[in-house]
């Protein structure tokens, strides 16, 4: 994680004791995006959430999905800078991965997408969630709530 983010730092116990229970977890796209970009509202909490991961407290992972999501900005600013950046943090971070989207993953989607009627692209990080075993989904998106499969931790109980 980029340390001028996380030297800053400090845990305010409160998403921190949510996901401290927890091994893994999948994180969501909107996630690493308010994290990435600093997002006023949700930085402090994602700041914690990034630095229970750093620290090895917590292992957190996303599919590759999110590096798409990531670059989409950057990409449309002209920002190669910003790409290049944004693609080092997320393949080299410590205690964080992105996942490759495999066939397992895919059908596993669908059967999310068919029974939960979810777009595709909450579909799949679900499913890398449920097939790498993740203990909880981090998000923003309120409509995830309804998944019943897996802990869903929403960004906006906890900030500020």
């Amino acid at each position: 994680m980029p340390e001028r983010i996380l030297m800053s730092c400090e845990m305010n116990g409160t998403i921190v004791d949510r996901l401290g229970q927890y091994g893994a977890v999948c994180i969501d796209s909107m996630t690493v995006i308010y994290f990435l970009e600093e997002n006023e509202r949700y930085l402090s909490v994602v700041r914690d959430l990034f630095s229970m991961v750093d620290q090895g407290r917590l292992f957190a992972f996303s599919s590759y999905l999110t590096l798409l999501e990531v670059l989409v900005k950057p990409l449309k600013d002209g920002r190669s800078d910003v790409v290049d950046e944004y693609k080092a943090i997320l393949c080299q971070a410590r205690g964080f991965r992105l996942l490759p989207i495999n066939g397992e993953i895919a059908e596993e989607g669908a059967r999310i997408r068919a029974q939960y009627g979810f777009r595709v692209p909450d579909a799949l990080q679900l499913a890398t969630a449920l097939c790498h075993t993740a203990d909880a989904f981090v998000t923003n998106d309120r409509r995830l709530r309804q998944f019943d499969e897996l802990d869903v931790v929403l960004l906006e109980e906890y900030a500020a």
